[in-house]
């Protein structure tokens, strides 16, 4: 069904757009699922003496949560000025996804420390980019008729995340 708000045609959002919506938050998290607890050690061990080990990925970890804490604020202040004809958020979005990608390839090359610590700023930095961009999506694609109450409010599994927040009561 199609209704007038605010003087623009809205219609039902649709299992497949909140599934395809969904995805991009569900490949969020299992993108770090494998990275904090599994690849950073790992490459820390082959470049790191073990006495410096647990130096080396605190550090690494420290600089990427501060990158966490400061860049997603930055970019939805950002992405609320933008104007594209591709939208305000897809192309913050597209680029943090493409710079992404980069960034774990050069993570997986990275022959010494400095450079892990360098392309995994370049992760956390694109990665969180793109996931503000997304985070302001939802409100912005969903008609408000069928937002049922905060996301932030639930915690839930990622997929379901955006069909719950974004369906109707």
């Amino acid at each position: 069904m199609a209704a007038l708000a605010a003087g623009r045609l809205q219609t039902a959002f649709g299992l497949r757009r909140h599934l395809a919506l969904s995805a991009f938050w569900f490949g969020g998290n299992y993108h770090w699922g494998p990275i904090l607890p599994i690849l950073l050690p790992f490459q820390i061990l082959h470049l790191v003496s073990k006495n410096q080990q647990g130096s080396a990925l605190g550090l690494m970890l420290g600089f990427g949560s501060f990158f966490a804490m400061v860049v997603p604020p930055i970019v939805g202040y950002w992405s609320d000025r933008i104007h594209s004809p591709y939208g305000r958020r897809r192309p913050i979005m597209v680029i943090g996804t493409a710079v992404n990608v980069i960034g774990l390839v050069l993570m997986f090359l990275a022959p010494s420390y400095v450079l892990l610590l360098l392309a995994y700023l370049v992760v956390q930095i694109s990665n969180n980019a793109a996931g503000a961009a997304f985070n302001a999506v939802v409100p912005d694609v969903v008609p408000p008729a069928e937002s049922a109450f905060p996301c932030w409010a639930y915690p839930s599994p990622p997929i379901s995340r955006s069909a719950w927040c974004s369906s109707p009561p």
